[in-house]
């Protein structure tokens, strides 16, 4: 949704789980972004103990810790 001065504001959510096989249902918490007002929801990544990244969803990849 663009804003008043053409600008689109984007939310680019980030988890941190313990876990290293992580799926859909880390990501939930990711949803509640959407009801935000003058905001779209991104790319999302969930910050993880997996050893490679891996899609979780189409809009959101686990990372490993070791990569930040």
């Amino acid at each position: 949704m663009p804003q008043a001065s053409g600008v689109v504001r984007v939310l680019h959510p980030v988890e941190v789980k313990m876990g290293v096989q992580i799926g859909v249902e880390a990501t939930k918490s990711f949803l509640r972004l959407e009801r935000i007002a003058g905001y779209e929801l991104g790319f999302g990544h969930v910050i993880c103990q997996t050893r490679e990244p891996y899609p979780i969803t189409r809009d959101i990849q686990a990372v490993p810790v070791w990569a930040i």
